[in-house]
């Protein structure tokens, strides 16, 4: 009964689903649904392929009659179980790798030119070293390659790491993914390591250059502690460099490096950030993903350090927790080759 009653709650959110995923995937019996789900549920997944198999052999002359029943099962059989399956992700502790858009820069900063984009970016980055000895270019130029999420429940307990749209991982998909699986799992907190300041304005104008709504998200007309984009709004973001500094009164010189190096854990690995356009370049994607999952872990273990910080749980609980994530890595080396990097500069 509990699982109609959550349906209820949801029901603009289910009306909208089926007005823009259902419907459309019926008429045009294509993947775009599977596609958009495959990082967030296996389950669904496989119940979405058995359900495209049967619209394209045996039910295109029924579609119309057979609308409201599979929308019916939409909600019954592939909705609410995987959600109910799902209802315990309270946190999503994620990070992303990001390149620059080359193409924006020779449009925008260069115009008639005639640069390439490696040239563009080449030229960009050559005149930021010049000016502010950085040759990091602004976020407002780049594009996410890899967001990879930890999924973690209310107690903190690590469910697990996932890496959006893998093993594809196109912008518009990774973008689209990473909303709409803020939304399916109830809105859960983000927690990031300066995500205020890159990762969550990455992904809100990723959004805005793929034309992806996210009307949740901006919540203007709540009032302004409740908007998800208040800073100060913990339950919506919880940006450990804020907390470290209360809320940037000074600056966390060393980042997230030193954080996990001051509680033993490895830190930045061989992969820097300042590497992620050279590697994307040669098609190292999966690499700069791999990558991702390190930064992930650190942030997932700064995260536990400042809940025992804050009173949340004590120094007991964050040793489990902590033994726990380290199984699962060792579960998983063999899959995921950074997860045996880090296993191998843990100092513990």
């Amino acid at each position: 009964m509990w699982r109609w009653r959550w349906l209820w709650g949801r029901r603009g959110l289910w009306r909208r689903i089926v007005a823009e995923q259902v419907q459309p995937f019926l008429r045009s019996r294509n993947s775009s649904i599977l596609e958009k789900w495959s990082a967030f549920s296996p389950e669904f997944c496989e119940r979405e392929k058995f359900c495209a198999i049967l619209s394209g052999a045996r039910l295109v002359s029924w579609r119309r009659s057979l609308e409201g029943w599979l929308t019916f099962c939409w909600f019954i059989g592939y909705i609410a179980e995987a959600m109910a399956a799902k209802q315990d992700v309270k946190y999503l502790v994620f990070d992303c790798e990001s390149v620059a858009d080359g193409n924006a820069i020779s449009a925008t900063k260069y115009p008639g030119v005639g640069l390439s984009s490696p040239e563009a970016v080449g030229r960009f980055r050559q005149e930021l070293m010049i000016e502010t000895g950085r040759d990091f270019i602004p976020y407002t130029y780049h594009l996410p390659v890899a967001v990879v999420i930890a999924k973690v429940r209310a107690d903190l307990s690590l469910i697990e790491i996932v890496s959006l749209d893998s093993p594809e991982y196109r912008p518009a998909v990774i973008t689209q993914h990473f909303w709409t699986g803020w939304e399916m799992y109830g809105k859960p907190t983000f927690v990031t390591f300066n995500g205020r300041s890159f990762d969550i304005p990455l992904m809100e104008l990723a959004a805005y250059r793929f034309g992806i709504g996210i009307p949740s998200w901006f919540n203007m007309q709540a009032s302004a502690y409740q908007q998800h984009r208040n800073r100060y709004n913990m339950g919506s973001h919880l940006d450990l460099h804020e907390l470290l500094t209360n809320f940037g009164s000074t600056w966390f010189r060393g980042g997230l490096n030193l954080a996990a190096h001051l509680i033993n854990k490895p830190g930045k690995m061989d992969v820097k950030g300042d590497m992620v356009q050279e590697m994307y370049a040669a098609g190292q994607v999966a690499e700069i993903n791999e990558y991702c999952r390190c930064d992930v872990l650190d942030t997932y273990f700064v995260f536990l350090r400042a809940c025992t910080l804050m009173g949340t749980i004590n120094r007991d609980r964050e040793k489990e927790l902590v033994a726990q994530a380290k199984k699962m890595l060792e579960d998983n080396a063999k899959s995921h080759p950074a997860y045996q990097q880090y296993l191998d500069k843990w100092q513990d």
